[in-house]
């Protein structure tokens, strides 16, 4: 009799472990990396996966300045996630390589099964992280710089808000003293290259070929600004080992009069300055002779897929609408990363709060060209902060011979 009666319970003890296993094989696992822990959802996933328990988001924080070449290494070894979160500079390198997967079906199908959400996103969701025709991403964040300044030290001074880059200059003459810098910037190699190829686009920079030209007009303009804010000591004597955080820190604690600075920061500068009272925006600033060409440049952030993923396409696509659903994205923006869902920064509570997206921004992003990217922008961004770092460092060399000089390093990896 005892024999008999644990035979049944064997059973179903053997029933439930294959259940189990059948219940656990049903599951898609999906790994992303974020750039910063400020994108991953306030509730980890949670509402997710209640919504989705057939998928499973194992994710983490690798840093913008670290995930590239964590990318690289993990995709070596056979170990790369399915989804990461990078700039799109970086999508012609890697789709060239073979590392990224072609994510056009994920476009068609969400505009087939949910045309309305899909018409809420930006353009650039699906054409910044694209190369050759081919879309390896979704771009969710429009990165942008704009000049930055205390509209109160502005108004002391009688100084009006600048149109142009010498007014710039002019400016931070005039507000530098001893306890307040004339323009924050930062040099280290840290810095994102970016944001050098966005004040290039506002001097009125091309890109022929998709390369930027150091020894062009504005090439050689932008060299000189930083060279010419050095030499006058408007900027900080260390400025060569300022990453973004010294810079915007600059700001934020009122140490500087003016920066080149992203919205992802607005939120903290609003806890100490009150928007238009005590700072403003400019965001687009022309050099003199080159107002037609200037553009209003970003560089976008969005969540590549990895050629090494296997997990279905329409989970994957489930995982992007889950990060760009209207209530995650304005989680994101409220305090931290601009967004691609305009419609988010017309809800009241960011009218009020977060005044200069309605105010100034959105119409400035209506219009913003994300910066042509190239097989070789990684290399070239090396070149670039090559550039940017003599030309903080070495205010007096001859810009234009300098300028030629690193342009000649960018054309030989053309070569």
């Amino acid at each position: 009799m005892k024999k008999f009666k644990f035979v049944p319970v064997l059973m179903v003890t053997v029933l439930l472990v294959f259940i189990a296993g059948v219940a656990l094989a049903d599951v898609t696992e999906i790994t992303i990396w974020h750039t910063r822990r400020e994108y991953i959802p306030v509730d980890r996933y949670e509402e997710f996966h209640a919504a989705n328990p057939h998928i499973r988001i194992n994710y983490d924080a690798v840093p913008w300045e670290e995930q590239f070449s964590a990318y690289l290494r993990a995709f070596v070894v056979g170990n790369a996630p399915d989804i990461f979160h990078l700039e799109h500079g970086v999508i012609p390198m890697l789709a060239e390589q073979g590392m990224v997967k072609d994510m056009t079906a994920i476009k068609t199908m969400w505009e087939e099964e949910n045309p309305d959400d899909f018409q809420d996103l930006a353009p650039l969701s699906w054409t910044a992280l694209a190369y050759d025709g081919v879309i390896y991403g979704m771009g969710q964040q429009p990165f942008t710089r704009q000049l930055n300044y205390r509209i109160d030290l502005y108004e002391e001074a009688g100084l009006d808000a600048p149109v142009y880059w010498d007014e710039v200059l002019d400016n931070a003459r005039k507000l530098r003293t001893d306890d307040m810098l004339g323009y924050a910037q930062e040099g280290s190699r840290l810095a994102m290259p970016e944001k050098t190829y966005n004040m290039y686009q506002q001097m009125g920079g091309q890109f022929p070929g998709n390369v930027i030209q150091l020894d062009s007009e504005a090439g050689i303009a932008v060299l000189d600004f930083l060279q010419t804010i050095m030499r006058e000591g408007l900027a900080h004597p260390d400025t060569l080992s300022w990453d973004h955080a010294h810079m915007r820190a600059a700001f934020i604690e009122g140490n500087t009069a003016q920066n080149f600075m992203g919205a992802h920061m607005y939120p903290l500068v609003q806890q100490n300055f009150e928007y238009n009272v005590d700072w403003a925006i400019v965001p687009l600033v022309k050099r003199r002779g080159a107002e037609d060409e200037a553009t209003f440049g970003a560089n976008v952030f969005g969540y590549i897929l990895s050629s090494q993923s296997e997990a279905p396409l329409e989970d994957i696509m489930k995982v992007l609408q889950h990060l760009a659903s209207p209530d995650i994205m304005a989680e994101i923006n409220w305090d931290y990363a601009p967004g691609i869902r305009a419609s988010v920064y017309h809800r009241p509570e960011f009218v009020e709060n977060l005044p200069w997206w309605d105010d100034v921004l959105l119409e400035a992003i209506a219009f913003a060209e994300a910066f042509p990217v190239h097989p070789k922008s990684p290399l070239m961004y090396e070149i670039i902060h090559d550039a940017r770092q003599e030309a903080l460092s070495d205010p007096d060399v001859d810009v234009a011979e300098m300028a030629a000089r690193h342009q000649a390093a960018i054309n030989a990896l053309l070569d």
